[in-house]
């Protein structure tokens, strides 16, 4: 798990912030509670921003996958709605045994900090990372091409927008320098999905014939 560090201070002024606007800490109203009521919420935002002004870079990023040493059997399923751009040869195939995913949320990679943060925090990851969330639905302004560099083994870079948005969600210019890394991009909306299917195992010998020949597919 990762999120920017956040100073002592800015969270002092917040939870003052809160104490002030909202009951919070006058009674046994939990966070949780603010956020699930609506005029409270609005109250929760207005303070949230001493924080920061741009709520995308307290975004929550993760890594997970099956653990180190195991064998992977890997299985990915799109339907026939999905948008997939990269070379001919890597649309059926993973050009590398990398299975671990990276979720990014709204997180920026342009913001030189908190990327230098990211990477110190991912750097014994990057030779397990297969799969990536690309930030913020693909907007080129929180996109950093160095991130290909730094994820060798990623080979699918997955963008997640609306259908038909406004903000013609994901860029153009994110899509090209994915593809022409090499590497697949796939475009994910309410009318499209991408799943990826794992079964682990510790000793490959231990597989069945059936368990065999169905890895293989």
């Amino acid at each position: 798990l990762f999120v920017q560090s956040i100073s002592e201070q800015k969270l002092e002024s917040f939870t003052k912030c809160i104490e002030h606007q909202t009951n919070y800490g006058k009674s046994n109203i939990k966070i949780t509670d603010l956020i699930d009521s609506k005029g409270a919420r609005s109250k929760l935002k207005n303070c949230y921003k001493k924080i920061t002004t741009d709520l995308n870079l307290t975004s929550l990023c993760m890594v997970h996958g099956p653990a180190r040493g195991l064998k992977v059997y890997e299985r990915n399923s799109e339907n026939d709605s999905n948008s997939i751009w990269c070379a001919p040869h890597l649309l059926y195939k993973e050009p590398t045994n990398c299975h671990a995913q990276l979720l990014t949320g709204d997180i920026s990679f342009l913001v030189s900090g908190m990327y230098a943060q990211l990477k110190k925090n991912l750097n014994s990851f990057c030779g397990d990372i297969g799969y990536v969330q690309v930030p913020h639905h693909g907007s080129q302004r929180n996109w950093n091409e160095d991130i290909l560099n730094f994820l060798p083994g990623a080979h699918t870079w997955l963008l997640p927008s609306g259908y038909g948005n406004r903000f013609e969600h994901p860029s153009a210019h994110v899509v090209a320098s994915i593809i022409e890394s090499g590497r697949r991009a796939i475009r994910i909306d309410e009318y499209s999905r991408f799943s990826i299917e794992q079964v682990v195992f510790a000793n490959k010998k231990a597989l069945t014939k059936q368990q065999k020949s169905e890895a293989k597919e």
